[in-house]
């Protein structure tokens, strides 16, 4: 059912453009987690544990070092303690699992030993991100005649801090934002510019902040862009895209998609927007996120179920 697949293909990364100043060499996968399933949603490394949100519903768990399965926390239903989704997955003090329950409209809380604390009931709060144990959300309640706002969860309530309606087109669709010590990255497309990246105050203030998007530009074409940080708390944009021409058929349930080749790659900028460094993966059909963790990249493949750890060397 899982397998543990030892690749022996090199996988170079390089540098490109003016601003670059360091390579992270990934010479290989070291391990990939093939998951039997549809999809996964994400994956978080910690404490020698890796957890994983996967479509079914259900979150894996897996040793960190040997890539075995410890366990799983699985609950399918509506009832107290259930559960139909487990999107936009956080981890708080190391010990508590926050997702968002999509299919029942709320947000659950776990330990990761899979007992039941809690839930946020009726709310359409998604995209949950942790930032010093504090748990932020963006809600589409349509407060303040914005499609979105953005909110901190305290007392197991949802606190507006400010709304989306002066800062994005009305036509945008949010897709990641990443949180700061003293600002917010936020990533939204239209129909007319595409992908938009800006910095945000937590008052909802625009500030300075200009990417450089010929550093980012993909590949292929139909890129899908999302954000990250590395537990240095640095910045990196992942963009994933594909190159059209022939079927590629995903393992699970035998789906087809015309796809011939994809490339991954994440590139880290410094707070001004500059580009600091980057890396590319070739056949990574859709880098759903990318975390970091001892010197490792733990790369979630959203449609091919599966999560590759690569060791990492930075010059």
């Amino acid at each position: 059912m899982k397998k543990i697949i030892i690749l022996g293909i090199v996988v170079f990364l390089f540098a490109c453009g003016k601003n670059v100043n360091k390579t992270i060499f990934m010479e290989k996968p070291e391990k990939i987690i093939d998951l039997d399933c549809m999809f996964l949603y994400s994956s978080i490394p910690n404490n020698d544990r890796l957890y994983i949100a996967a479509q079914d519903p259900v979150i894996f768990i897996y040793d960190i070092n040997t890539f075995e399965q410890l366990g799983e926390i699985r609950h399918k239903g509506s009832g107290p303690g259930e559960f139909r989704d487990v999107s936009d997955m956080i981890l708080v003090e190391d010990s508590l699992l926050v997702f968002k329950d999509y299919g029942n409209s709320r947000i659950n809380w776990y330990t990761t030993s899979d007992k039941y604390i809690k839930s946020i009931n009726n709310t359409s709060a998604f995209m949950l991100r942790n930032l010093n144990n504090d748990i932020f959300c963006i809600d589409t309640s349509g407060e303040n005649n914005s499609l979105y706002s953005f909110k901190k969860i305290e007392n197991d309530s949802l606190k507006y801090l400010f709304s989306f309606e002066n800062v994005i087109p009305i036509d945008s669709r949010l897709s990641s934002y990443e949180l700061f010590n003293d600002y917010i990255i936020v990533s939204y497309t239209t129909p007319q510019k595409g992908n938009t990246i800006i910095k945000l105050d937590y008052i909802g203030n625009k500030l300075d902040f200009n990417i450089d998007y010929k550093s980012i530009k993909p590949k292929y074409n139909n890129p899908y862009y999302s954000l990250g940080k590395d537990s240095k708390g640095e910045l990196f944009i992942i963009c994933s895209s594909e190159q059209k021409g022939k079927k590629r058929v995903m393992k699970a349930e035998g789906v087809e998609f015309d796809v011939a080749h994809n490339e991954g790659k994440f590139v880290y900028f410094n707070k001004l927007g500059k580009v600091k460094k980057q890396c590319s993966i070739e056949d990574c059909f859709i880098m759903m996120d990318v975390k970091e963790y001892k010197n490792s990249f733990y790369i979630s493949d959203r449609y091919d179920a599966r999560v590759l750890k690569y060791n990492t060397k930075t010059k």
